[in-house]
């Protein structure tokens, strides 16, 4: 099964080290099972992730529990970030210590690609919408009849706000 996986399954001892890495890594990471073995997954973390998930580990390894879909990063070895699903079980010594976890990590990189883009689609559509809006206020405003030009100014100060990206901080005199 580790052989044919498209994912890439993993054994940890009780210091966070390999001992074991199926093939199925260098298609994800680009490393050779030799090269990471003997090697902590936070030596294949930035600074940044290794500092967030650590906390989230050592409540894991504390409790004795299952590491379920787990969301971290790694760095390839071409330098690029690819974002992996972790899931584990902890390995139990006779007297219930954890010796070490056995897991896979599955590549979520582009469905996490994916996920962002539609993150910042979906921000850009916002922005759109508050600016039509502004636009459709204005147009009713335009519109109204026998309506003073003052009036007009007045109404569409008001109005302007609301359609700018920081609502909160601008101001139209």
């Amino acid at each position: 099964v580790a052989e044919i996986s498209s994912d890439w399954i993993w054994e940890i001892d009780i210091q966070n080290k390999y001992t074991y890495i199926s093939d199925g890594v260098e298609k994800v990471l680009g490393y050779s099972p030799e090269e990471m073995l003997g090697k902590t997954f936070f030596d294949f973390m930035s600074k940044k992730e290794t500092g967030r998930i650590s906390g989230i580990f050592k409540k894991i390894v504390l409790n004795k529990k299952s590491i379920v879909d787990l969301e971290n990063y790694k760095t390839a070895k071409n330098g690029n970030d690819v974002y992996l699903l972790t899931s584990g079980v902890p390995i139990l010594s006779q007297e219930g210590e954890v010796l070490g976890y056995r897991g896979v990590d599955k590549d979520i990189t582009e469905r996490e690609k994916a996920h962002n883009e539609q993150k910042r689609l979906a921000l850009f559509l916002q922005k759109r919408v508050k600016e039509l809006k502004c636009l459709r206020k204005l147009s009713e405003i335009m519109e109204t009849k026998d309506i003073s030009l003052e009036e007009i100014c007045r109404k569409t100060i008001n109005i302007l706000p609301a359609a700018f990206q920081y609502p909160e901080i601008a101001c139209v005199k």
